[in-house]
């Protein structure tokens, strides 16, 4: 048996559980009215909803899912591309927050959807493992906004691949030539996920860092060059390895305001330092940040313990 935890439910799956639906890829607008959309486009659009199920379901089972497509043409007032989507054997690789019904894949649309809404084609400002709860990342936009959501989510949005397929079935083809929403309904959840023309420029790849690890240490540095600028790094060194830091701690800041701290190029510092990895777009990287200066030796103390 498999446990899922998404959403506020927690349950438990037979392991031989198979999800299948029919999702179905639908444009409304005056241009399907007259039936005026392009073929080339059409074609574009169903390669990239494809691909965008192919990220969704490496995001929650790696790559256990298989699709295959269907093109049911034009039905009412709008154009519908339906798409068989059908996935089993996946207990092998579930995960506690892994979709194991129709209705689990397409809130994992759902939410991934809002995600992308929430950051309003920009970057976040910033994301971080909520401490509550290890399933869910709070990711906050440049308004100020903060959204939690799970990894598989989180996972989905920060995958150029799937930025790339959204781009193409979302941003680039809805309020273009009459097309004024789309849908992706689910057959078999009887439900569906709507985004509008005002909403469709949201839909781009967008550069996210993914939270790795945070450390947390007491170390020693080396102070290279200082900057007192708020915002600003300072520069120092491990003995090893030069690299940029922020200062945030406020007493130390104040102290040198108010000239009860001075020091010059080569102090060292006994700090606790914290210590953010991250990856964006395959990349690797970390953000270091001085929490507390716990000791300060001047050039001139450390020169005066050796000679004596």
């Amino acid at each position: 048996m498999a446990e899922y935890n998404g959403g506020n439910q927690r349950r438990r799956v037979p392991a031989d559980a198979i999800v299948k639906d029919r999702l179905s890829l639908e444009y409304h607008g005056p241009a399907v009215k007259t039936g005026s959309m392009d073929a080339r486009k059409v074609a574009a659009n169903i390669t990239a909803f494809s691909d965008f199920l192919d990220v969704i379901s490496e995001s929650a089972y790696g790559e256990k899912a298989q699709l295959r497509t269907d093109v049911q043409g034009f039905r009412g007032d709008s154009f519908d591309i339906d798409f068989v989507y059908q996935l089993g054997g996946v207990a092998a690789t579930l995960w506690s927050a892994a979709p194991t019904t129709p209705k689990d894949v397409l809130d994992l649309i759902k939410d991934s959807f809002d995600l992308w809404k929430h950051l309003r084609a920009e970057p976040p400002k910033a994301a971080v493992h909520a401490e509550d709860d290890a399933q869910l990342i709070n990711v906050e936009n440049n308004s100020g906004q903060i959204l939690a959501v799970n990894h598989a989510v989180f996972n989905v949005v920060s995958n150029p691949r799937a930025g790339t397929a959204v781009a193409a079935f979302i941003g680039d083809t809805v309020n273009a030539n009459g097309i004024e929403d789309v849908r992706i309904h689910s057959e078999a959840a009887n439900d569906e996920s709507l985004v509008t023309r005002d909403d469709a420029y949201c839909f781009i790849p967008v550069d996210v860092k993914r939270p790795l690890s945070e450390t947390e240490l007491e170390t020693w540095v080396i102070i290279e060059s200082p900057n007192f600028k708020e915002g600003n790094k300072w520069r120092v060194s491990d003995g090893q390895t030069s690299f940029n830091v922020s200062m945030d701690d406020a007493e130390f800041l104040q102290a040198i305001d108010e000239g009860a701290q001075r020091f010059g190029k080569g102090d060292m510092m006994r700090v606790n330092m914290l210590i953010k990895q991250s990856s964006s777009l395959g990349r690797l990287s970390s953000e270091r940040s001085i929490l507390k200066v716990l000791e300060h030796k001047r050039g001139s103390e450390q020169q005066r313990m050796f000679e004596d």
